[in-house]
């Protein structure tokens, strides 16, 4: 699976009117919950963060993803420089480690990152690679794990345990085909893997006449979603399901998580829509308008798409979970560009606390599940962002502080 571009990384503070809230939280709510119940999140950069870093110059592509360890400390995959960038809290430049290849310390496109028993750097690759490297938090190669499936997004647990998705296939043609996904659960330790969860949905694309395949994202057929909670277990979603499941490392569900949200039907209408939308995206690339895939932008316009639906749009898009361990659910509505980036917080327990957005003011900000560009930490949200009026894609991280803007 081609990885999509991903925006350049900024750091934002979390600004919310009425005044900032205080640490001492008189409600007995976290901090974070506070700033999500007092309005949008407005994407207003720390001044300070990074200020010394010439970002232009450090990337140069849009294919990253970032963790943020325990001492505040950032990383950054740069998934084409086969390479990870390791930051200091105030976002200067500590050090890269990485060269593409596949010996111990080597990279192919790294991805995924998350921080494992507060020592280890979890680093996900290329996914038919079967493999997730371990690194101590100085950039200093540890382990090989390898794995007996491909490894799609991993994630860091407690406890010496890594989840991860890995996809297969079943059926014929293009309203048959069905993609099969599994949550793997496997120690850094040993061979032994623990499936805990498995979910079937639609494939999302067409059959080319020319051959092969075109998938298309967007989340139309439902998807997978996995995370750490703050204590080390791990929380499972189908993005067709109103619930989510929490499991502990070794594999024993816990509890599940009512989300409260009321599906959206897919109507024809919103097909042809999706459709419209789909086919003028593509007419925008030139590779398809005059370019070497003309030919598939003619097939996909004679296509039908009607199978790669569900009978209700996915319920979210992306789950995360902040420093608190409060649960963030990015809703999923009939908005098909330039949709409003819509959040359901949820406390650590799964209490619903409230509805919020992010405001992107000068940035643009994407959500895809496939890059892991928001980081909702213990001082402020970190994140991948693009700036809208750089001439180029410039990558950069923003800080975005928890209370008002630093001026």
């Amino acid at each position: 699976m081609i990885k999509k571009a991903v925006l350049p990384i900024v750091v934002l503070c979390l600004v919310s009117f009425p005044p900032a809230f205080s640490l001492d939280s008189p409600s007995g709510q976290s901090p974070a919950a506070e700033v999500y119940k007092t309005g949008p999140v407005r994407l207003l950069p720390d001044p300070s963060f990074g200020k010394t870093t010439d970002w232009n110059l450090l990337f140069y592509d849009l294919f990253c993803d970032l963790a943020v360890a325990p001492d505040g400390s950032i990383f950054v995959a740069g998934s084409r420089q086969h390479k990870i960038f390791k930051f200091d809290p105030q976002g200067n430049l500590v050090k890269t480690f990485g060269q593409e290849g596949q010996g111990p310390g080597d990279f192919k496109y790294p991805d995924n990152l998350s921080v494992l028993d507060g020592k280890y750097l979890v680093v996900g690759e290329y996914a038919t690679n079967r493999r997730i490297s371990l690194f101590d938090l100085d950039g200093n190669f540890k382990q090989i794990v390898t794995t007996q499936r491909p490894a799609y997004y991993p994630v860091a647990l407690r406890e010496g345990k890594i989840a991860y998705i890995s996809m297969s296939y079943m059926g014929e043609g293009p309203t048959s085909m069905k993609i099969v996904r599994s949550v793997v659960i496997r120690g850094i330790d040993g061979p032994r893997e623990t499936r805990v969860a498995q979910y079937t949905f639609n494939w999302g694309g067409v059959m080319l006449r020319t051959g092969g395949s075109m998938s298309f994202s967007g989340g139309t057929t439902g998807g997978t979603f996995i995370a750490a909670t703050k204590d080390g277990n791990l929380l499972v979603g189908n993005s067709l399901e109103t619930s989510l499941d929490v499991y502990s490392p070794a594999g024993v569900k816990l509890s599940s998580i009512d989300l409260g949200l009321e599906p959206i039907p897919v109507t024809k209408d919103y097909r042809g829509r999706y459709k419209e939308a789909l086919v003028a995206g593509m007419r925008k690339d030139p590779r398809y308008a005059q370019g070497l895939f003309k030919e598939q932008l003619k097939q996909v316009e004679e296509a039908s798409i009607d199978h790669i639906f569900a009978d209700h749009l996915p319920l979210y898009r992306e789950v995360l979970v902040d420093a608190e361990g409060n649960l963030l659910v990015f809703t999923k509505t009939e908005c098909l560009s330039d949709c409003p980036i819509l959040i359901r917080a949820y406390s650590p327990e799964g209490k619903f606390l409230c509805e919020t957005q992010i405001q992107e003011e000068s940035f643009g900000l994407t959500v895809d599940p496939r890059d892991k560009n928001m980081v909702f930490g213990s001082d402020g949200l970190i994140a991948m962002v693009e700036v809208k009026d750089a001439e180029d894609f410039a990558l950069r991280l923003i800080k975005v502080n928890y209370g008002p803007p630093q001026r």
